[in-house]
Formats: structure tokens, sequence, C-alpha cells
């Protein structure tokens, strides 16, 4: 994806995330798929 900024984050149970953000919108992907 293309304009999209990434951020390291975890969840409540521990497991890594993306925080991925853009002019649109936010998403959560899992760590291997960003």
């Amino acid at each position: 994806m293309f304009g999209v900024t990434y951020f390291k984050m975890k969840d409540k149970k521990e497991a890594e995330l993306w925080l991925g953000v853009d002019e649109v919108r936010v998403k959560i992907y899992p760590k291997d798929n960003k």
C-alpha cells in the first residue's frame, strides 16, 4: 500500500500487531501481514 504509516502495537493478549494509518482510514494488521 502506498501512503500508509505503520506503528507497532500490542493487543490485550500481548499479540504484536501493526496499526496502519492513511488519509482515509485506520486499520489493524497481524504482525506478519503489513
